[in-house]
């Protein structure tokens, strides 16, 4: 039997489910969509989305040249918003059967090196023709990489939070007495 997410098993006398542990993700991963809200990660992957299919659009208006290094480029831009909707949305190429083992692996990845990956390929295309719909393509993509470095970052507290905490090191600061080398206590002017 195959045996995947939510299935029973076939013995007439058990009602157990079996788990796929394939499809569950890593300890890291849990760990690190605890770190960013919710719906930060979901406005992420809507724009990551977006500009996905707007560097697919741009690169196709790229390759209306007469010049082969911005047809490579637009071409290199359309390959880019592929692949980032494949990454981004996965249910727009449900057709493709390579499409869940690879979103799996990358969503197995840290947010840090997805951001990385979309920043580096975001440049790629700008250097064989730096033009507007070039920078506008590929630009989007190294927004949403921007956007995955900071969700690498995580949750910062907010400014009550941090006075709190420089509150509390002061008092800890100021509380403290020195020792000399023999044992005794030291005031502090």
């Amino acid at each position: 039997m195959n045996s995947s997410v939510g299935e029973f098993s076939d013995n007439p006398g058990t009602t157990e489910m079996q788990v796929d542990e394939s499809t569950t993700p890593p300890p890291q991963k849990q760990q690190q969509d605890q770190q960013v809200s919710w719906w930060f990660r979901i406005l992420v992957r809507v724009i990551g989305t977006l500009s996905g299919l707007l560097c697919m659009v741009f690169g196709l208006w790229r390759c209306v040249t007469f010049t082969p290094l911005c047809l490579v480029a637009g071409l290199l831009m359309i390959l880019l918003g592929f692949i980032v909707v494949i990454f981004e949305a996965p249910i727009c190429c449900q057709w493709l059967e390579f499409v869940d083992k690879i979103t799996n692996w990358v969503d197995g990845k840290p947010y840090w090196q997805r951001g990385v990956a979309y920043v580096v390929s975001a440049i790629i295309p700008m250097l064989f023709c730096f033009s507007l719909t070039t920078m506008l393509g590929s630009g989007f993509v190294f927004v949403t990489g921007s956007l995955y470095g900071l969700m690498a970052i995580g949750k910062k507290g907010d400014a009550i939070q941090v006075a709190q905490m420089r509150k509390q090191e002061q008092f800890a600061m100021e509380t403290r007495t020195l020792v000399d080398n023999q044992g005794q206590p030291v005031d502090v002017p």
